[in-house]
């Protein structure tokens, strides 16, 4: 059977957000399954290696050390010297040659004005340039929600049938212990506060945020986010809001703990692929207010608080006490696992090895 190549540089090495985690989780429940398939995941000579699978290998190959030419160059010539179904799952987008590639959204396409410095103009460029050669030379494209799904068949103007679904999940939370020390470090008391997750780009609405803590001052905000976050943060000028708490960057054990013991988890985005913090945040028994946009109620069906993204007049006591029927949660956490993305995946492989026989 024909060889398997995937794109592994921006996961190997043990830390894993976002697209990294979509990724990486469905490797290691392939590596599970142990389906008849020879897969390798494909790094560059200099990267270290800080995880390890039993059944599929990691192939140290190329010394280009520009992480992005050795996308372009190093992966794609090792798949075609190997004769390899080359497969990306990370956007790296390797313009020469990718016969699966995943796109997660629409942000580059839809998000222009989150790029404003000339290096980010240019990367946007590079993006869709790429992407949209990609999703016509490739031979399937991979998505996390049907909404994405729909989006990327409007945008390119391509047939629904290239395209396949597969969820994000939550399991990789079960393997997180929780900091409860987190809570002293911020002399927090359990149950006495709301939580975010922080991000730089405009399109996750963290003003929403910022407006439900000025208008609700009984209550305490926390926001947790990087440091390139804390910039962001600096140019809302909210640092007189005495009822919120910016943390910067926490570990994901610290973060487990503030979505336990949480009065609710805000997630107020204008868009999303898939929108996975809430869905981590509902597995630790979090209560989760969420916005109404994009494919978020496609994922979360009834098993949230819905909010109108764009309302920004908030009263938060109407939010909380709002009810959510612990079966619809039980019903939306039982309907993602990494382990069914997993085979779906494999399903994708194997459709696309028996078109080229």
């Amino acid at each position: 059977m024909k060889k398997i190549a995937i794109l592994g540089d921006s996961f190997v090495s043990g830390e894993v957000f976002g697209i990294q985690r979509f990724a990486y989780e469905i490797l290691r429940e392939i590596d599970k399954i142990k389906p008849n398939l020879d897969i390798s995941v494909v790094v560059p000579e200099y990267v270290k290696i800080g995880i390890e699978f039993r059944n599929i290998r990691i192939v140290k190959f190329g010394n280009v050390k520009n992480r992005f030419l050795w996308r372009q160059i190093c992966f794609p010539y090792y798949g075609k010297i190997n004769n390899c179904l080359i497969v990306d799952m990370t956007l790296g987008l390797p313009f020469w040659h990718c016969d699966i590639v995943c796109l997660h959204d629409c942000t580059y396409e839809k998000y222009k004005n989150n790029f404003k410095s000339v290096s980010a103009k240019l990367k946007r460029v590079s993006y869709l340039i790429r992407a949209k050669h990609l999703v016509k030379s490739s031979k399937k494209i991979i998505t996390v929600s049907n909404y994405s799904k729909e989006e990327l068949c409007n945008y390119y103007e391509i047939s629904k049938e290239k395209i396949t679904v597969i969820y994000n999940a939550w399991q990789h939370y079960e393997r997180i212990k929780q900091d409860d020390s987190v809570l002293n470090k911020l002399k927090l008391q359990k149950g006495e506060y709301l939580f975010s997750l922080g991000s730089a780009f405009p399109h996750k609405n963290l003003i929403w945020v910022i407006q439900a803590a000025i208008q609700n001052p009984q209550y305490k905000f926390v926001i947790t986010g990087s440091d390139r976050f804390s910039n962001y943060l600096e140019n809302l000028n909210i640092n007189n809001i005495k009822n919120i708490i910016y943390t910067g960057y926490l570990s994901d054990e610290e973060v487990k703990a503030l979505m336990s013991e949480c009065m609710a988890f805000i997630h107020p985005s204008f868009c999303e692929g898939f929108g996975i913090p809430p869905l981590e945040a509902l597995s630790t028994g979090a209560k989760c207010i969420v916005s109404s946009a994009t494919c978020l109620p496609e994922i979360y069906e009834k098993s949230v608080i819905y909010i109108e993204p764009t309302n920004y007049s908030i009263d938060i006591y109407d939010l909380l006490k709002r009810k959510v029927d612990k079966d619809e949660i039980i019903k939306i956490l039982g309907k993602y696992s990494w382990k069914k993305s997993a085979e779906i995946f494999i399903e994708s492989l194997l459709s696309v090895l028996r078109e080229e026989k």
